[in-house]
Formats: structure tokens, C-alpha cells, sequence
């Protein structure tokens, strides 16, 4: 009664509550959001100082997801969100530099004589058959009129793409190297010095004879934090543990009842057909061929043996519970050979379209006009066949996917037919078969083992209750130890990372990683067949890093400079490389016609002793350098012999033109080039990770 009287006072509270979840059920959540002020104006980055808002990304997202088809809904955001740092960063110059698409370059590029990368590839298969080009032509102008946001959509992913095209080509063009630049990379090239050295590397001296503490690395710290190999990125380091779902003998068994009722019920049935779409797993009519030993199951013998229109199982195969019906036997090829023509699945299509433009080639090859080879040449879509004519060699069965193969194998030789497939409508003509063996031709119905309900849920209760538990980095290592559980490290995560390891699918661990606090630990978060509990062990954002981040990398350097130090007292006031061999217990080496563009040392590691290799250049001959602080360790060099000049050419034409080229292809790249320096210095920020 105290109870209910409490919620009584509070009944205004509780009405609340209670309407804002009903709120939830009937207007989307952005919407909500946007009503308390929240959400669609929340900055989802930053890029030169103009934040990018939630909302205008989302409705960009959402926008072209609706034109056309990616992959993966990571590739999609990550193209909508170059699209919006392009506008961003790249826009004003673009209208700086007199860029722009008129009406006429558009159309020119979409279906002209000059179609843009973007175009070829998007819409045409890399292709640009006239035929195609005039169908989008159409199809295009009849947007305009009856779907002209459809059209605009499509219009501005197109110019988008063009102005870049251009920029880029613009940058590209601007990068110019002349000959004597070309004369230069030949003589880094081909210039050679042999000199003499003594090396004592790092590695050979103990850390005990060197001496450090915390203040020389802090010192290290404040002279080198601004280093571009120490720049921090934004990063997560979590750790997590498994808690696998796996059915149980009872869930098996339950499985098992299920599938002897359907085939009880399957013998009772006029209509196999009928009856696999109506209980079938996936709503589908699923027949497949199968010969001899497929199976390894005692069924076997029983379904190469048994009559037609038997039904054998249950039984368990490839983690499915299965019963099948013997639908027919026949005698069919184990492998085949074919010569095909792909044509790829255009936007406007349906099934009917596409077997019509099938069925159009095959008239022309039965009419004798056109050989089959010209046809493949000029229509092929499948680039890995068109150089042979559009012939697969000899395949097995299970090689192709199912509609390709069953044209294959159940025809005959000579056979010209077709067969829709997920890739378009393939024309096949039927080279060769052999290796005819007897096959059985079944129907199935199966069921996934899996976790019941009741499973899943116990799991998730052991993996909630560990995470409760055990609530910070210490005491989640301590009690995996304890109970026998594997800590998996993931470590470097980027926002956008979509795996973690070996751990596929894991985006909503890198989103809860995003939003946690350090030494926290997750709810359980469910991948496939198994509970995810993690703890965030190290949280990064990009710029200057922490001390501590760094402190065991700089730590590193720091006793190298000490051991060079070291190295540089033993060697002390150097007269011949002899000597100086004897001082460091080391020997007088050769390093035999050494190029600038070398960058190691033979017989000195691995390491890059560009700085060393350079200075070992302008030894005078007969004389001996002080001790140079390398990479690896410390080294004196000998100049013997003078530097062996390259013969001089008439011209450096071929080298100007590989030095152009080199630079031009790094110019416009995403994160390195021009275009990377735009975005570095414009310090973009990529907050996406937050509002997912």
C-alpha cells in the first residue's frame, strides 16, 4: 500500500515518463531529439574551422543510399563523409581556380563521347556501350521531369566527382620537374663511393654501462613531442572477453522434435514445392543435387539406395538439422566446359528486362550473323573471361554459383542457353562435359543449430554479471584469470574500425569504446554466437601525445643517444680506421660501390643509415671522419677511393619524366599528398563515432 501511495504523489512524474515512451513508439528519434533541442545539430566533425552538423550528414547518408548501392553501410558513410570534407575544404578553391560543370559537360560526361571515371564505373560496368549510354540518357531526362529530386541527387554525386576529377588533374599538371632535376635522381642513382667503416652498434652495449632517469627522457619529451612520428591519432585500447552461445543437447533435441513433426507432416503433403516455401528456413523451394558421398553420415547410403520419395532424416550437417526428400535420379557431368557472355543487372531492370536482353544475344548467335567471340568481345561484362573469348575451362561442380551451374551441367553439349544469376544474365554456350556420374536430386527443409532463447538469455546473464561484477580494468583481469577466461587486447581502434582482431562485426564495441571512460567496462554486447564484454584500457585523441603515452617509446631513444655517447667516448680522438676498430673490439669493414639511394649499410643491420650514408660521401679520400651517431649504433668512416661519377648521358628525359610521374601520383593522394596536407592543416576532426 506505501508502495502505490508513492507512485500516487508522483502520478504527474509517471505521467510524464509514460508519454515520452509513447512519444519513442510514434515520431522517429531524431525527431524527438531535435524537439528537446539535442541531436540534429550536434557537430559530427569539423573540417577548416565550419563544423559539419548530425543532421546535414544523416540526411546525406540517408540520401545516397537511396541512388545508389554500396557494399557496406560503413563504405557508404565513409564516401558521404569525403563528399562533405570536399565541400568543406575544397569548395572555395575549386571556385578560386574557375572550376565548374555547365549543363553541357554534364551531359557530355554522363552520356556522351567523354564519360567521367565516376560515371563509367557507377553506371555503365566500366563499359560504354551506346545502347546503355542512350538508356540513361532517357532515363535521366524522364527524372528531370517526374522525380527531380531523384535527378538532382544523381546529378550532384556526378558534378561532385568532376570537379575533384578536375582539381586533381589541375594539381597534377602543376607538378613539373625539369631536366636538370631528372640529372639529378640519375646521379643519386648511379653515383657510387666504396669507403672504409668501423661500426659498433647499440646492441652491444649493456644498459648497465649507460646511465638515465625520468629527467632525461622528460627532456627527450620536450624536444622531440612535436615529432611527426610521435603525433597521437585518436585511438581506443580495450581488452575484452568471450562468453560463447552455444545450443545446448537440450536445444539440439528441441531442434530435432521440430524437424520430425515438418517430416511427418512433408510425407502427409501432395505438394513438395508448396509445402518447402511454407515451412522451409528460408521461405524457399531449396533442391539441390547430390552424389555419393557428399555427405559423410550414415544417410548416405540411404539416399543414394532408397526409392524416390522417400524422406530421410533428421540429421545434422554443416550445423543444420536437416530432412530431405528424394525428388529424382539422373546421370549428369562432374565437370563441364563454357563459353559465356555477362550482361550485368542495369538499374531499370527486372527479371523480365534482363531475360529480354539475354534472349536478344541468343538470337543473334542462332541467326549466324555474328560470331560468338565478337559478341564477348563487344557485350561481355566479365572481365576475367573476355581475353579468352569468354571460355571457363573444365570447373567442378559447387565452382559456380547454383542458376550458372545448373545451365551448365543439365544441358547438353552444343546447347546455347542463359541463366540469371545475382551478377546479371549470363549467355552460355556449352563447349564440352565429362566425368558423368549418377545423381541424386533432393528437396530439403533444415533448421540452424542455434542457441534457444532461453540459452542466449543465461548467457547474457553470466556475461552481465561478470561486467557487474567486476567493474574496472584490475579487478577484470584479476577475475578472467580466476575463472579461466581469455583477455583478448584490441588495441589502436579507430573510430570507424569495423573489426577488432579476428572479431568481425564489432562496430558496436569500437562505438561503446568511443564513448566510455577509461577503466570502464561494458554491458555485454552481443557478435554472432557469442557475448562481448570489455573494459576500455587506453584512450587517445589526436595531436601532441601525454608523457606517459610515450614514455616507454622515448625512453627507447633516449638510451641510444646515451650508448652513442658512450660509443663516441671509446672510439675518442680517431687517427686510422685500425685504431678505431681496436678501441670497440670491431673491424675495418668495406662498403662496396654504395649508392645515395641505398639507404642501409651492408654488414651493418637493416636499419635506415641515410644520415651516415650521405655524410660517408664527403670523406675526403685518406681521411677519416669523427664517430657519426647512426641509427643501429656509431660509425667512422674512411674515404679509400674517390666517387665513382655515373657517365653522363645526352639527355635525363626518361629520369625528368619518372620524376614527374612519381611525385604526380603521391600529389593528390587522400592522406599523403596535397590534398592530405589540406586536411592536416586544416585539423579536421572526425566525430562521427560519437552520434553512432
Amino acid at each position: 500500500m506505501a508502495t502505490i501511495d508513492k507512485i500516487r504523489k508522483q502520478r504527474g512524474l509517471l505521467i510524464l515518463f509514460i508519454g515520452i515512451g509513447m512519444l519513442g513508439f510514434l515520431i522517429p528519434y531524431d525527431a524527438v531529439m531535435a524537439m528537446f533541442g539535442a541531436g540534429a545539430n550536434k557537430a559530427i566533425g569539423n573540417a577548416g574551422g565550419v563544423s559539419i552538423s548530425y543532421q546535414d550528414y544523416n540526411n546525406a547518408v540517408r540520401e545516397r543510399d537511396e541512388l545508389l548501392d554500396y557494399q557496406t553501410k560503413e563504405s557508404l558513410e565513409n564516401e558521404v563523409w569525403s563528399e562533405l570534407l570536399q565541400k568543406n575544404l575544397l569548395n572555395d578553391r575549386f571556385e578560386n581556380a574557375g572550376i565548374d560543370v555547365t549543363t553541357e559537360e554534364f551531359e557530355e560526361i554522363t552520356y556522351g563521347e567523354n564519360l567521367s571515371a565516376f560515371v563509367t564505373s557507377t553506371f555503365y560496368g566500366r563499359g560504354s556501350d551506346p545502347a546503355i549510354k542512350e538508356q540513361w540518357k532517357t532515363q535521366f531526362e524522364e527524372w528531370q521531369d517526374s522525380d527531380p529530386r531523384r535527378f538532382k541527387g544523381y546529378q550532384d554525386a556526378i558534378i561532385s566527382k568532376r570537379k575533384k576529377e578536375k582539381w586533381d588533374n589541375l594539381v597534377r599538371r602543376g607538378i613539373y620537374a625539369n631536366s636538370l632535376e631528372g640529372k639529378y635522381d640519375y646521379k643519386y642513382k648511379n653515383d657510387t663511393r666504396t669507403f672504409d667503416f668501423v661500426y659498433a652498434g647499440y646492441d652491444a652495449v649493456g644498459d648497465s654501462l649507460v646511465s638515465w632517469d625520468e629527467g632525461d627522457i622528460r627532456a627527450y619529451y620536450r624536444k622531440h613531442k612535436n615529432d611527426i612520428s610521435y603525433e597521437q591519432k585518436t585511438q581506443r585500447d580495450i581488452k575484452y572477453i568471450e562468453f560463447k552461445i552455444a545450443a545446448t543437447p537440450e536445444d539440439i533435441a528441441a531442434i530435432n522434435t521440430e524437424v520430425s513433426d515438418l517430416k511427418t507432416k512433408w510425407s502427409e503433403a501432395t505438394n513438395d514445392s508448396a509445402f518447402c516455401v511454407l515451412h522451409g528456413n528460408t521461405g524457399q523451394f531449396f533442391r539441390f543435387d547430390y552424389k555419393d558421398g557428399d555427405f559423410a553420415g550414415v544417410e548416405n547410403s540411404s539416399i543414394i539406395g532408397d526409392s524416390i520419395g522417400t524422406l530421410i532424416g533428421p540429421y545434422e550437417h554443416n550445423n543444420f538439422v536437416r530432412v530431405v526428400k528424394i525428388l529424382e535420379r539422373s546421370v549428369l557431368p562432374d565437370s563441364a566446359e563454357v563459353r559465356h557472355i555477362l550482361l550485368k543487372t542495369r538499374p531499370e531492370d527486372n527479371a523480365a528486362t534482363l531475360q529480354a536482353r539475354g534472349d536478344s544475344l541468343l538470337a543473334v548467335i542462332k541467326s549466324g550473323t555474328t560470331s560468338f567471340e565478337d559478341l564477348v568481345t563487344k557485350h561481355s561484362e566479365d572481365p576475367g573471361s573476355v581475353a579468352k573469348g569468354g571460355v571457363y575451362d573444365y570447373f567442378g561442380r559447387g565452382r559456380m554459383v547454383k542458376p550458372f551451374e545448373d545451365a551448365c551441367f543439365k544441358g547438353k553439349v552444343g546447347d546455347l542457353t542463359s541463366a540469371i544469376t545475382q551478377y546479371g544474365i549470363h549467355v552460355i554456350e556449352i563447349l564440352g562435359q565429362k566425368d558423368f556420374k549418377e545423381v541424386t536430386n533432393l528437396a530439403a527443409i533444415d533448421r540452424p543449430i542455434r542457441a534457444s532463447a532461453a540459452t542466449i538469455s543465461a548467457g547474457y546473464n553470466n556475461a552481465n554479471e561478470f561486467a557487474i561484477m567486476h567493474s574496472d580494468l584490475e579487478s577484470f583481469e584479476n577475475a578472467a584469470d580466476t575463472m579461466g577466461y581469455a583477455v583478448v587486447p584490441g588495441n589502436n581502434l579507430t573510430p570507424t574500425a569495423t573489426s577488432i582482431g579476428a572479431l568481425r562485426d564489432a562496430g558496436e564495441v569500437v562505438n561503446w569504446a568511443y564513448k566510455a571512460e577509461k577503466n570502464e567496462v561494458s554491458f555485454p554486447i552481443q557478435i554472432g554466437d557469442k557475448y562481448i564484454v570489455a573494459v576500455l584500457a587506453e584512450a587517445r585523441v589526436a595531436g601532441v601525445p601525454p608523457f606517459e603515452n610515450v614514455k616507454d617509446k622515448m625512453e627507447k631513444e633516449v638510451i641510444k643517444e646515451k650508448k652513442a655517447e658512450y660509443l663516441k667516448e671509446k672510439f675518442g680522438t680517431v687517427e686510422n680506421l685500425a685504431s678505431a676498430a681496436e678501441k670497440v673490439e670491431g673491424k675495418v669493414s668495406k662498403a662496396n660501390k654504395i649508392a645515395l639511394i641505398r639507404s642501409n649499410i651492408p654488414g651493418a643491420g637493416k636499419e635506415k643509415e641515410i644520415e651516415v650514408l650521405g655524410l660517408a660521401f664527403g670523406v675526403p679520400v685518406n681521411h677519416v671522419s669523427e664517430p657519426i651517431a647512426g641509427a643501429s649504433g656509431v660509425f667512422v668512416i674512411g674515404g679509400v677511393e674517390e666517387i665513382v661519377l655515373a657517365d653522363e648521358k645526352d639527355n635525363y628525359i626518361d629520369e625528368q619524366d619518372a620524376v614527374i610521374k612519381s611525385v604526380q601520383a603521391k600529389a593528390t593522394a587522400l592522406t599523403t599528398g596535397f590534398y592530405g596536407a589540406i586536411k592536416r592543416s586544416s585539423k579536421v576532426e572526425d566525430l562521427r563515432y560519437v552520434t553512432r
